[in-house]
């Protein structure tokens, strides 16, 4: 009686999860071709690798100008600059 008691909720919270995912996803497309109109996209990330041993941490820059994009290294310092 308790499984079936649990059943219930449980059902009733996967369906409503279910629901509103074709709404989320046309919203995705709306965003992502509102992009394809943009002058300039730009973004920044930080990446930091990691090994047991040893640790690595890079940064960029992403710029998407004119349907053409480009990666600029902005760290470490010894590879600042390089874009490609």
């Amino acid at each position: 009686m308790r499984t079936r008691g649990l059943l219930i909720p449980l059902m009733m919270t996967l369906l409503l999860a279910g629901c509103g995912g074709e709404r989320d996803a046309k919203a995705f497309e709306d965003w992502r071709q509102s992009l394809n109109g943009a002058g300039e996209i730009s973004l920044s990330a930080e990446i930091v690798w990691q090994q047991p041993d040893e640790c690595a941490e890079y940064a960029g820059e992403i710029t998407r100008r004119g349907g053409q994009t480009s990666v600029t290294v902005t760290a470490p310092e010894s590879i600042r600059g390089v874009t490609f």
